[in-house]
């Protein structure tokens, strides 16, 4: 029996930069990259099994480009070498949940740049939730201020912990 997807109106996910991160890095340490690698969320198998048996319930995954160049910043800045297989790994995580990226201009978000002082990041991701309104989408994320922030929107967020600790 899955778990019971608490937005059940839901089948759009949006994902934010850090539970990605930790698919990834969750990936990456499987695959032995030895660099110091290490998961903030997903440190033990129970915890990968719920995310995915969640991941699992949304039929459409997305995210916005903000957020595949800030995992181009972490794999410059922390990965010394193989660079080549650590992206590698990101292929292939974004193909296996046939990840679709939406693109949100920055002059159609300087509302959410500016009023809320959030990054274009967070700002495209939030962006994204309120242009698929329609779609009931929930947005997951590991920052707690964008999740309120999503709330406020009258958006659904759900934090990764909120997925793997309280299952």
């Amino acid at each position: 029996m899955g778990m019971e997807n608490p937005f059940t109106r839901s089948k759009t996910l949006i994902l934010d930069t850090g539970p990605l991160w930790e698919l990834i890095l969750h990936r990456a340490m499987e695959e032995r990259f030895h660099q110091g690698l290490k998961v903030q969320f997903l440190r033990e198998k129970i915890h990968y099994d719920r995310l995915a048996t969640f991941l699992d319930e949304f039929s459409k995954k997305m995210t916005t480009p903000h957020v595949v160049a800030e995992i181009s910043g972490h794999i410059k800045r922390g990965i010394d070498r193989r660079k080549e297989d650590f992206w590698r790994i990101v292929f292939e995580e974004f193909k296996g949940m046939h990840m679709d990226e939406n693109l949100i201009k920055l002059l159609d978000m300087r509302e959410r740049v500016l009023e809320v002082e959030q990054d274009a990041v967070d700002a495209s991701v939030l962006q994204l939730g309120l242009n698929l309104r329609d779609e009931n989408p929930t947005v997951f994320t590991v920052d707690v201020p964008l999740a309120g922030r999503c709330k406020s929107a009258r958006l659904h967020a759900i934090h990764i912990s909120e997925v793997i600790y309280h299952s």
